[in-house]
């Protein structure tokens, strides 16, 4: 359900931006403040669902979402000029190249990502009644399957092999800055068994 929640948040968001743009019609200039009500929403009730249990390994999860959620929030409406990203029409709008945004155009996004995998990781950790040091976490991709467990210690990752190489894509640019470290960690484990 909160997925569903989320991706109708995206929804309104992307109706926002269309009808600033093209459509400029008034009765749509609320979508973004609902797509953040909604988003809110979501993010409290993964919250409410991981404390539900008391346990407080939860709180290895929570405190990096939380960390996570302010710099979102900091990236999305204190970066920004605010009056005129939010309040003034997209007619002669200007990009913003300065301070967050000066290093990177969408800087939101990972905040957004880690504040939505660390609450999903406290959610699912509550779900299958496990405690973090119990969980193991499979993956090929070095980037986000084992950082995501990696981050702090107790938690078991396994990394495997693709089923296939990507050619094209992120996935294939995200293949090619893994090989470094890669090569790297077996090099080290080489050494460390030999």
């Amino acid at each position: 359900m909160e997925w569903l929640a989320g991706i109708g948040a995206f929804a309104l968001f992307f109706l926002y931006d269309w009808n600033r743009i093209f459509w400029k019609k008034r009765w749509m200039t609320s979508f973004f403040s609902a797509g953040c009500i909604i988003l809110a929403v979501t993010g409290v009730l993964f919250i409410w669902e991981a404390f539900q249990s008391g346990r407080g390994l939860r709180l290895l999860w929570l405190i990096p979402a939380a960390a996570s959620l302010c710099a979102l929030i900091y990236a999305l409406f204190f970066a920004l000029p605010f009056d005129d990203t939010y309040r003034k029409e997209a007619a002669g709008g200007r990009v913003c190249r300065s301070g967050l945004y000066g290093y990177c155009r969408h800087p939101g996004i990972l905040a957004f990502f880690f504040c939505f995998l660390f609450l999903g990781l406290a959610k699912a950790c509550k779900r299958y009644g496990v405690e973090r040091r119990a969980c193991c976490l499979i993956g090929d991709q070095l980037f986000t399957d084992m950082l995501a467990i990696n981050l702090f210690p107790g938690g078991t990752s396994v990394l495997v092999e693709p089923w296939e190489e990507e050619t094209h894509g992120f996935l294939a640019v995200k293949r090619k800055w893994e090989k470094p470290f890669l090569r790297r960690y077996f090099r080290k484990r080489q050494k460390n068994s030999g």
